[in-house]
């Protein structure tokens, strides 16, 4: 069997990069982050969280199904009724931003799909932050055997 080296990081590093040249970007006031923020400034941040991957591997090629995990963290203390309907059309932008995997692209791996896994908004543990949750899973089949 011939050994293959997920593309699992490349992946989530292309996403990253795509969200930080879209107009989301500035939307989230260059709030996007790889893990959780304890103090951060404003009012929405967008975390590129947890991964999870299964494989396809034959001798000759490798498939892989990498679902990433985004968080959005959002409040408007000014206007808290409108926190959930905001935070949703935050998780709306991100969805429509990272799945565009045509203009994604990873040297040795073809991001082939994308899917909507799972998408929700909860009220966070403060009672005023909504947390979206959204999950996307991507095929990437590999081009090269290391």
């Amino acid at each position: 069997m011939a050994e293959w080296l997920s593309s699992e990081q490349r992946l989530v590093r292309a996403i990253a990069q795509h969200l930080y040249r879209s107009p989301l970007m500035k939307e989230v006031n260059d709030q996007i982050y790889d893990k959780p923020q304890i103090d951060f400034l404003g009012d929405t941040y967008i975390v590129i969280g947890e991964t999870n991957v299964t494989d396809r591997k034959l001798s000759t090629s490798m498939t892989e199904w990498i679902s990433v995990t985004f968080h959005v963290y959002h409040k408007n203390e000014e206007y808290p009724e409108l926190t959930v309907d905001e935070t949703r059309q935050f998780m709306k932008w991100l969805r429509y931003y990272a799945e565009q995997i045509s203009i994604m692209s990873i040297e040795h791996y073809d991001i082939q799909s994308v899917r909507l896994d799972t998408q929700n908004v909860i009220t966070d543990v403060d009672f005023v932050t909504q947390h979206g949750v959204l999950r996307l899973k991507y095929k990437v089949r590999h081009k090269t055997r290391y």
